[in-house]
């Protein structure tokens, strides 16, 4: 049984069914269970997801969340509570194994591989972070292991359950008294130091990737996203544009709008990612940038070009 598991709000619910599309349109043949842990859900858009159900005769199972003992968790302009709902899943899914997705993804192909990764010993098979040798991540939380990304984690859930990891990464982060930018990933990253098997960037591809600079990795690991940069089996939507934002420039996006057109009741309206005056801001601030460059290569100072 493929376990997959994603959680959401009323905001995300649209791009998580196309999220669950994508999974499912790919792995017809396999016997997949779905789970998606909310604090509640609209009728529309709990409906989404009955009728992905009945499409794909897989079995789809909307959650109430019991947040007791994470509304006091900070939360941010961009992160809202549903991201701690992960740590529910040991508590929600049966089985040992369960494959636990954000809501800004699509996969491409099937997940049997990846679900047979041997987990024994470990809490998490995970994925570097596209910008995992930046000590702008590490130096904040004093960790300086392989930083991953936790949108995709292949979650070992007896070991969860075992050594009680959801209390420990809610005590983790209660403790910190600096304000972090992704609270949910740094604790995860902390918490489970050592206690994880890094996968091949093709399970978690994510947007900067794409960037031929790679200039926050370390350049031996290159040849490897380069590699999977060709055929990535997950898609990680990792910029501020996301797919159902009009000014998203992803290279695979016309795959999520392709897994969007297959169903009417799947159809988003797209919007531009920022408002008006950010566009504005970032045109200036590019000029600006620009000149300063200018400068300091015409005056024969060394200029960073990142």
């Amino acid at each position: 049984m493929i376990n997959v598991a994603l959680c959401t709000d009323n905001n995300y619910a649209s791009h998580c069914a196309i999220c669950v599309t994508s999974i499912l349109e790919n792995n017809k043949k396999s016997d997949c269970c779905v789970y998606i842990i909310t604090d509640g859900l609209s009728e529309e858009n709990t409906s989404r997801f009955k009728q992905l159900s009945n499409v794909y005769a897989k079995p789809i199972r909307v959650i109430k969340a019991d947040i007791s003992g994470y509304e006091k968790l900070p939360v941010t302009n961009h992160l809202g509570r549903s991201m701690y709902f992960r740590f529910l899943l040991p508590d929600i899914v049966d089985g040992d194994k369960v494959l636990y997705l954000d809501c800004d993804i699509i996969v491409r192909h099937s997940l049997e591989e990846l679900f047979d990764v041997n987990l024994d010993g470990v809490a998490c098979g995970v994925v570097e972070d596209q910008n995992g040798d930046d000590l702008r991540l590490h130096n904040p939380i004093m960790m300086f292991s392989r930083y991953f990304n936790s949108g995709v984690l292949l979650m070992n859930l007896d070991y969860w359950r075992q050594y009680s990891v959801a209390q420990q990464l809610i005590e983790w982060i209660k403790i910190r008294k600096t304000v972090l930018m992704c609270p949910d990933q740094d604790a995860l990253n902390v918490v489970l130091e050592n206690r994880v098997v890094f996968l091949d960037y093709k399970y978690n591809f994510q947007q900067g990737m794409y960037n031929d600079k790679l200039v926050w990795l370390r350049a031996d690991k290159w040849p490897s996203v380069i590699r999977d940069r060709k055929d990535p089996i997950i898609v990680h939507f990792t910029a501020g544009e996301k797919p159902w934002h009009k000014d998203c420039a992803h290279p695979l996006l016309s795959d999520y709008d392709y897994y969007m057109s297959l169903y009417p009741f799947l159809a988003e309206e797209k919007t531009l990612g920022h408002k008006w005056y950010f566009y504005l801001v970032e045109s200036v601030i590019n000029k600006l940038k620009g000149c300063y460059h200018w400068y300091r290569r015409k005056n024969g100072m060394i200029v960073n070009e990142v």
